[in-house]
């Protein structure tokens, strides 16, 4: 499994790297200046110039932005066109940032890369690249990838996520997330039915799809998961589906059609001890299951980024540096690569 996540995770870091030197190259070839945006249409030609530093209507015919500094966009990143019927067109649309994007929707076929952080109110749809962190309060039905850190609402079976960092979901997350570090949902509403990989742990309320991680902790799991775990796998209910665990499982009891592999079983007073299993078996008295821990590993440091997986201290934190001159402040890569024939992945 381990090696398997590595390999995803060095070929979408090297994407990322890749896709992000785009943006300093379209600001030297249209020579977009410190501070400024600019607006092109289908053809290249440019349409208009705006302040990168202020809040920006998108001009009709856009189809490219350019900005040297981050982007803000009042209302949606879209670009409605007419054909010679009067008939509205949504065409697609890229944007290249140097610094954060701020808007408040994306539609199919957008593009957005951002050097630093993405801020999207509402659902995501098309392909967003930040080398920060990405935040939204909405759904993500498209494909994101992150040199940080990732919080939204939910994520839909269209989406491909991916973070060098964290991720966190607040509500159900289906389609596809890889997490550098640790994946992380509401402890009601946090259901995975999609597919998730980490490299660090998975919490979520409910499991119905497939997930691995250093250590899977979830409420409750739904009659098929597929679970594997590098450590330990831990669930107050029954354990249902296919969990393989190098450490232990824990579970109110091992439902008969379960396929489990791991060296040692955790169950409640009253529990059937599966058949053929060959594993340590211990039998927690039912006064003590509630409160029951079974014993962990030592933990695997957490990732520098933001101070908190809160979707509220990620927004404070993003909103405070959102203006600022593409730096260095200490949390990831938060500026593009410079022009160069030599990719700048991580090497891990």
């Amino acid at each position: 499994m381990a090696s398997s996540i590595d390999n995803i995770f060095q070929e979408k870091s090297k994407a990322i790297d890749d896709a992000l030197l785009q943006i300093n190259e379209k600001i030297e070839k249209f020579g977009v200046k410190h501070g400024q945006a600019l607006f092109l249409d289908k053809d290249n030609k440019e349409i208009s110039k705006g302040d990168a530093f202020s809040e920006l209507n998108i001009p009709k015919g856009t189809a490219a932005i350019i900005a040297n500094g981050p982007l803000t966009i009042k209302g949606d990143i879209k670009n409605i066109s007419e054909d010679k019927d009067g008939n509205k067109i949504l065409e697609n649309i890229s944007v290249f940032a140097k610094a954060s994007v701020t808007a408040n929707y994306t539609f199919s076929g957008s593009q957005i890369l951002a050097g630093q952080d993405v801020d999207i109110k509402q659902t995501v749809v098309g392909e967003i690249t930040a080398g920060r962190n990405f935040i939204s309060k909405g759904t993500i039905s498209g494909n994101v990838s992150v040199k940080g850190r990732l919080i939204a609402d939910a994520s839909s079976a269209d989406s491909n996520i991916f973070a060098e960092k964290d991720v966190t979901i607040v509500g159900s997350t289906r389609g596809k997330v890889t997490a550098g570090g640790n994946f992380s949902s509401g402890i009601i509403s946090g259901i995975i039915y999609g597919e998730v990989a980490a490299q660090g742990n998975v919490t979520a309320d409910k499991i119905y799809g497939k997930v691995s991680g250093d250590n899977v902790t979830t409420n409750d799991t739904g009659l098929n998961p597929e679970i594997n775990a590098e450590k330990n796998f831990i669930t107050k209910n029954v354990v249902y589906g296919s969990v393989n665990a190098k450490g232990s499982i824990t579970g109110i009891a091992i439902h008969p059609t379960a396929k489990i592999d791991t060296p040692h079983l955790y169950i409640r007073e009253g529990s059937k001890k599966p058949e053929n299993f060959e594993g340590g078996v211990t039998v927690v008295p039912k006064k003590q299951w509630k409160d029951f821990t079974p014993p962990q590993p030592e933990p695997k440091p957490e990732n520098p980024g933001l101070l908190s997986h809160e979707a509220t201290e990620a927004l404070r934190s993003f909103r405070k540096n959102a203006g600022s001159e593409c730096k260095d402040i200490g949390d990831s890569a938060p500026c593009p690569p410079t022009h160069s024939t030599t990719s700048t992945a991580i090497q891990r």
